[in-house]
């Protein structure tokens, strides 16, 4: 089974299934990149049939359950793009060095975001981080540098900013999270739970979400109340790019430093908090003959 995909696999035993089983199973053909991370009773909904028809279209397919025939699915996907990206590379690429060739794919990737990204949604993303009275910035895995980078700067531009890139502040970040916070999780193909998890217990207590992932089809969707989507972007056909999200982030940060109305001020105070800090932590350049001493153990 492992070198037949589900697709084929799906259209092969279409005869064979019930009626239920069928609509089911074209629901999935049709949306194979969403229905690869939703639940049995997600996909039942969108069908309009039962928990137990889902189910039994993975016994149909000779699954032991739904969660192998949803690993068969993924896998599916995965290889899929895997192909794609080098197909894509090799018809695409005018030159001849690896690099360079990669670095024209980078480009393309920018041109295509700023193509297809809704600058409206952008917008009211950016409004409602000027507006939050906390921030809470989420990144798991592959995600968590980009979701630092987000952190660092806009701790700058304005204040109540936190970020969870492990499950060890959850409950304590999670306490504190209000109606008037706004959560940014940042999730990609390969959708960290933890994310999800966090993301749906902070909308349930209010929080707005700005969403930056991959699709529509991504299963942060349903939670989001603003959605960026960078489309998928791998390298070597497994590897989730970080252009993208960072992309969408410096979008967001722009737009942030340019409505917040005490930027200004922070950035005049940070200045003056460097250099009350380097006063008591001098350089090593501004004491050579004391660090030669001190590195001799004198």
């Amino acid at each position: 089974m492992a070198e037949k995909t589900f697709q084929s696999l799906l259209r092969g035993r279409m005869m064979s299934l019930s009626q239920g089983q069928k609509k089911t199973a074209q629901y999935i053909l049709d949306n194979l990149e969403r229905a690869c991370y939703q639940t049995i009773a997600q996909i039942a909904k969108e069908t309009k049939t039962s928990e137990t028809t889902v189910i039994r279209l993975s016994y149909s397919l000779d699954f032991p359950s739904f969660s192998e025939m949803q690993k068969a699915m993924r896998d599916s996907v995965l290889g899929s793009y895997a192909r794609m990206v080098r197909k894509t590379d090799a018809a695409s690429s005018t030159s001849s060095n690896p690099y360079t060739a990669q670095l024209e794919k980078s480009i393309g990737l920018m041109q295509d975001a700023l193509r297809d990204l809704d600058m409206d949604e952008v917008d009211a993303a950016v409004q409602a981080l000027v507006e939050a009275d906390q921030v809470v910035i989420i990144g798991f895995r592959s995600s968590a540098a980009a979701a630092e980078w987000f952190y660092n700067v806009m701790s700058i531009i304005r204040p109540n900013v936190r970020l969870l890139t492990s499950n060890n502040d959850a409950y304590n970040i999670l306490l504190d999270v209000t109606p008037g916070a706004v959560v940014v999780s940042i999730t990609f193909m390969r959708y960290s739970r933890d994310t999800l998890h966090f993301t749906e217990c902070a909308k349930s207590k209010g929080a707005r979400i700005v969403a930056i992932t991959d699709g529509t089809w991504s299963p942060i969707a349903p939670y989001a109340d603003r959605m960026l989507c960078s489309g998928s972007h791998r390298i070597a056909g497994c590897f989730n790019s970080m252009l993208p999200s960072v992309i969408l982030l410096d979008l967001l940060t722009y737009g942030v430093a340019g409505r917040s109305p005490d930027f200004e001020k922070r950035l005049a105070k940070l200045d003056e908090i460097s250099g009350m800090l380097s006063a008591f932590q001098p350089f090593p350049h501004e004491y050579p003959e004391k660090d030669r001493a001190t590195s001799k153990g004198i």
